[in-house]
């Protein structure tokens, strides 16, 4: 079984390796003891509000399910030798623009 669920956390939840998923388990109401697998797919913030939220698309697989060769790597990104690029702006456009930038492997300097 394979589903896609959305959940909103807080940022410090979202953005801590250690609170991340025992705050997800706990969001969608299941035990983590092994039988469920999450595959953290996509975040986007939300700052529309006074309160900020993040929003996580997590892919829930079952353990028995999880073939050979499957298996989950944090994805490091590492600019500190690329290019700079200037980014004018801090605010969510302009965070949302370095965040990226650093996923394309980019050194983004924002002011």
């Amino acid at each position: 079984m394979k589903k896609t669920i959305e959940v909103s956390l807080s940022p410090e939840e979202a953005f801590d390796d250690n609170s991340i998923k025992p705050a997800l388990f706990k969001k969608l109401g299941i035990q983590d003891d092994g039988s469920v697998f999450l595959n953290l797919q996509k975040r986007s913030v939300d700052a529309r509000g006074k309160n900020v939220q993040v929003k996580i698309q997590v892919e829930l697989v079952l353990s028995n399910e999880i073939g050979n060769g499957i298996s989950y790597q944090r994805q490091d990104f590492n600019v500190r030798n690329s290019d700079p690029i200037i980014i004018v702006g801090a605010g969510p456009a302009g965070l949302f623009a370095a965040i990226r930038l650093i996923e394309l492997g980019v050194k983004p300097i924002v002011l």
